[in-house]
């Protein structure tokens, strides 16, 4: 399984948000490496920011930085759990310029260590 294969699960009711949501993640996903405003997924789906954010708000419960940063952190356990490379490679290849972000945000989330991931292969 590679990050273009995991899929955010969403339940939108409103089929114009739920593709409006994929199209979102899709283009997440392709530039994940690079800095981004939430102004740039917004119009990269054809919305504005704030119809972007109801959207998201309505569908998924997330606010536009919260998706973001979903996909951003799933991307990385990923590769915590897939590849050997090393913590602050993994960070600049999802978009966080310090390992130490990456580190704080994954304890955050998920309560564990980055190590935690690569021991779960």
């Amino acid at each position: 399984m590679d990050a273009s294969s995991l899929e955010f699960v969403c339940n939108a009711p409103d089929p114009a948000a739920g593709l409006a949501i994929a199209r979102a993640e899709t283009w997440v996903r392709r530039n994940i490496d690079r800095h981004f405003s939430m102004e740039d997924v917004a119009a990269a789906v054809a919305l504005g920011p704030r119809t972007f954010a109801r959207r998201l708000q309505a569908a998924c419960g997330l606010s536009p930085i919260q998706f973001v940063r979903r996909i951003r952190l799933e991307t990385a356990q990923l590769l915590l759990a897939s590849t050997r490379l090393p913590l602050d490679r993994i960070a600049q290849s999802v978009g966080y310029a310090e390992p130490s972000t990456l580190r704080r945000l994954i304890r955050r989330d998920t309560r564990h260590p980055p190590g935690y991931f690569r021991a779960a292969r």
